[in-house]
């Protein structure tokens, strides 16, 4: 992510707040990065995919979530993301965004200092975190495609013939 400075990564962790606070069961993921991708102006940048097809804009957001949610400022749960009163708090007493990542970084790396895999030496950015973070990233966005599969299916069936099966 070099073309991404830690400003802006911290602007849209922000931006994602200001539109999550409100909505006290959450947003689905695509439905919140659909809401902040309308609310600012995409760098060119941030408006191409990585040779895997990804978009950038998409995949930066998710990478800097993964702090917020070790932080426990945040937490995804089948798709959708909430913001949890600690979030709040951090987002009212930290106004400047770039503070406001900053202590989310900071909390992630002391989160990660405790897991078994990690070496004391280790928690500064290395491979190893990124990596960590890429595949949580995989992870999530599998779960949420995997929900939001179950929920097309749900929304699709007649209701009387589940009782029916049921009864039967």
């Amino acid at each position: 992510m070099a073309h991404v400075t830690r400003r802006r990564t911290a602007e849209l962790l922000r931006k994602l707040f200001e539109i999550l606070i409100p909505q006290p069961d959450g947003l689905q993921a695509r439905d919140a990065l659909k809401e902040l991708q309308q609310r600012i102006d995409l760098t060119e940048y941030e408006k191409g995919t990585y040779e895997s097809g990804g978009s950038r804009f998409e995949q930066i957001v998710r990478f800097a979530t993964v702090d917020c949610v070790k932080a426990g400022w945040l937490v995804k749960q089948k798709g959708r993301w909430s913001i949890t009163e600690e979030g709040k708090q951090a987002y009212t007493a930290l106004s400047d965004p770039e503070v406001f990542y900053r202590e989310a970084v900071k909390l992630y790396k002391k989160w990660r200092a405790t897991q078994p895999d990690t070496e004391p030496a280790q928690t500064n950015a290395t491979e190893d975190e990124t990596s960590g973070k890429a595949a949580s990233i995989t992870f999530e966005q599998a779960e949420e495609q995997a929900w939001s599969e179950i929920e097309q299916y749900l929304r699709g069936m007649n209701p009387y013939d589940s009782a029916r099966d049921h009864l039967a």
